[in-house]
């Protein structure tokens, strides 16, 4: 993620939240966890199935299983997952997943960059601040190009997110600081 945000960055991002859903099952914001504390560093992988929501998965564990659909995705090239939980109107969310598909269509491939949760804040009900640290990145963009590096670090995400259809998905995301 740390890699791809950087690729990311270069692009304009905008808050979709009005434009989440022009259909019948427009998405609703849903209210807000009881606790306003920041969560503790951990893991972003909680030892259950990214792939599954949990029963009541709150929107704190929800952005836990996105950070870890994000590792999986930049380690395997697999974008489905990802974008599943990506509203169809984040352009962040499907810009990021395009640029991991390409590098892997081109026989690229991306290593390290895993990242580790060190906090979620909930900002509003639907507006949350994700902290995570990155491990350095090693990827090539194409079978033959060179590697290519990024120094790992401390990544700010503001994330909005709304519930849909009692699913939670991310409406965008931008990068902070």
């Amino acid at each position: 993620m740390h890699r791809l945000r950087a690729l990311a960055a270069t692009l304009t991002l905008t808050c979709a939240l009005t434009a989440c859903g022009d259909t019948e099952d427009e998405p609703t914001v849903a209210p807000a966890p009881t606790s306003d504390a920041t969560s503790a560093p951990t893991s972003a992988a909680t030892g259950d199935d990214p792939l599954v929501a949990p029963e009541d998965e709150t929107a704190r564990e929800f952005l836990r299983r996105w950070v870890a659909l994000i590792n999986r995705m930049q380690s395997t090239g697999d974008t489905e997952s990802y974008l599943a939980i990506s509203g169809p109107d984040c352009v962040s969310c499907h810009q990021f997943a395009r640029s991991v598909k390409e590098i892997y269509a081109a026989g690229g491939s991306i290593s390290g960059g895993t990242e580790t949760v060190r906090s979620i804040a909930r900002e509003k009900p639907y507006q949350w601040l994700v902290t995570v640290e990155a491990e350095p990145t090693r990827y090539t963009e194409k079978s033959d190009g060179p590697t290519k590096t990024l120094d790992g670090g401390v990544l700010k995400s503001r994330v909005f997110v709304v519930e849909v259809d009692g699913n939670w998905i991310v409406a965008e995301s931008e990068t902070v600081g």
